[in-house]
């Protein structure tokens, strides 16, 4: 105010002074003034050039508070992200430790032979749901981490030709139940292993091979792959109902689906598929392009740099057959995780194939029961109350009987930084819930070097059940049947059905045998009870 100025001159002896507003779009954000002591001290020179300092002065100062309210606006931006990051990977824990239980026991439940076509196609309908509900989960988090840019490529060499080959039998079923013609056409020959990021690349051309499936009712869906100086072209053309180009200007931003109008009575999912695999396909180097038209179809294609792997030897995986047991002495594994169902759905994996497995709560569970229990490898659940899976790890590599053993992290945290984490704690590897039989399988085989027997190399005389040869064998040997089989143990029963056949109880053995090969346990307790009521000797 004028007055304090006047007062605060006086005090001073000012005689003359000049002040200058600092404007800043046409806003006063302040005064600035010169003084003197003598009478007149001052000329229009001056009052100019106060006024450019004026100026100066209200821009700096502007810039120092936007530069305030910008940090203040970071930081507030950082918070929510933190609290978005957070609220996603416990999302993301808290959906898919159900769907591991669901998807766990649909896989155990089809191994069931007894079961009708009816049940089987119920088991069909159950895994599909839940591997499409886990694909939408998988979506949105993927679409977060491409927004926070944290998406990173895991690079290593891989079997294209297998990769290929498997995508094509996914894609060849899914078409045969919509009735249309699916062909898969290699322009070139291809390396027998390339070096990049499998799992991303089998996303975008699974992706791209379901849409091309969703949005074609007539006609068929091929893919094209060409290879030539480390760069391969991939190409999914389908007769489908086309785009139109104004959808197309917008195909690969999130949450959009295509041609809506054309589409709208087939249209499902999040609609982020396109935008994912877009940025998938940028993050490793190539560019996804797009040509339609209403009516005729749709072709997408990118081209990558995959420079060719020689000498490569892959890790052998478990074949799509049925394994029922492995070659030599028993196993020991423990399963640490606070879930019982988790749990469960390990120990009903493991049992049937003649794993020894014992069952900790937490991470204070597993370290009592480590020492008497002396496991060969341990599946370690990574959230745990009391004590976690991290923290459990760290503690093992400490120990003298932990310090080889096979630890490996099973976490329902879909996050990258779960994996390292893991892997800096101390893990041999890391298992994703929910997750595949055959996965599992292949980490245990990797890692206690396991030779797996499958069904249908088990060449056993069938002989087909009558009373009349039988000999029942003695009630503790019973007893001791009739517990594998209400643990399922498959491998426990053919060990004991070869110690019954030593023993001369050819013919019981052999149709326990038959009834175990085919997984009826329910039919093997029977067939033991129906034996236990019976009395000793020939029947």
């Amino acid at each position: 105010p004028e007055g304090s100025y006047v007062e605060t001159d006086r005090r001073h002896g000012i005689q003359s002074g000049i002040v200058a507003p600092m404007v800043v779009n046409q806003n006063l954000v302040g005064l600035v003034g010169i003084g003197s002591k003598k009478a007149i001290a001052y000329d229009d020179r001056d009052e100019v050039l106060l006024l450019h300092i004026a100026s100066f002065l209200g821009i700096a100062i502007e810039n120092n508070r936007r530069n305030l309210e910008l940090q203040q606006a970071i930081q507030v931006a950082d918070q929510a992200n933190r609290a978005k990051s957070e609220f996603l990977a416990t999302m993301s824990h808290e959906l898919r430790t159900p769907l591991n239980g669901i998807l766990g026991y649909v896989q155990i439940l089809s191994k069931d032979r007894s079961l009708n076509t009816h049940q089987q196609q119920g088991l069909s309908i159950i895994q599909h749901s839940g591997e499409h509900l886990l694909t939408l989960i998988n979506d949105i988090l993927d679409i977060s981490k491409i927004e926070a840019k944290r998406m990173e490529l895991s690079l290593s060499p891989f079997s294209l030709a297998d990769m290929l080959d498997s995508i094509s039998g996914i894609i060849q079923v899914r078409a045969e139940q919509k009735n249309l013609s699916f062909r898969y056409e290699a322009l070139s020959e291809l390396p027998p292993a390339v070096y990049g990021d499998e799992v991303r690349l089998r996303q975008v051309l699974l992706n791209l091979l379901g849409n091309a499936v969703k949005f074609t009712e007539h006609g068929g869906v091929l893919l094209k792959v060409g290879y030539h100086e480390e760069k391969i072209r991939f190409q999914v053309e389908d007769t489908g109902i086309g785009i139109s180009q104004e959808a197309l200007r917008v195909i690969f931003q999130p949450f959009r689906q295509g041609n809506k109008q054309s589409r709208a009575t087939l249209v499902e999912g999040t609609g982020l598929g396109l935008a994912i695999s877009n940025q998938l396909v940028n993050l490793m180097g190539g560019r996804l392009q797009v040509k339609s038209q209403v009516g005729e179809g749709s072709t997408f294609w990118f081209e990558l740099v995959l420079p060719g792997v020689e000498d490569w030897v892959g890790t052998p995986k478990v074949e799509e057959r049925n394994v029922v047991s492995y070659r030599g002495v028993s196993r020991r594994i423990m399963v640490v995780d606070d879930r019982w169902e988790n749990r469960s759905v390990l120990t009903n994996m493991l049992v049937p194939l003649g794993f020894d497995v014992q069952e900790a709560v937490d991470g204070e569970d597993c370290l009592k029961k480590v020492a008497s229990f002396h496991p060969d490898a341990i599946l370690m659940d990574l959230r745990m109350p009391i004590l976690d899976g991290l923290e459990t790890i760290r503690r093992l590599r400490t120990m003298p009987s932990g310090k080889n053993l096979i630890i490996i992290a099973v976490s329902a945290s879909a996050f990258e930084y779960n994996r390292g984490e893991s892997f800096s704690a101390g893990s041999d590897d890391f298992l994703a819930k929910p997750f595949r039989f055959a996965k599992l399988l292949d980490l245990l085989a990797n890692h206690l070097r396991l030779e797996w027997i499958y069904e249908d190399d088990m060449h056993v005389s069938e002989v087909e059940p009558n009373d009349s040869i039988i000999i029942t064998p003695p009630e503790e040997d019973l007893v001791r049947l009739l517990d594998h089989a209400k643990r399922g143990n498959i491998r426990g029963l053919t060990e004991e059905a070869d110690r019954l056949t030593i023993l001369g109880y050819k013919a019981f053995a052999a149709n326990l045998r038959m009834l175990a090969r085919n997984f009826r346990l329910k039919e093997i307790r029977d067939f033991i009870q129906q034996h236990r009521e019976q009395s000793d000797g020939p029947t």
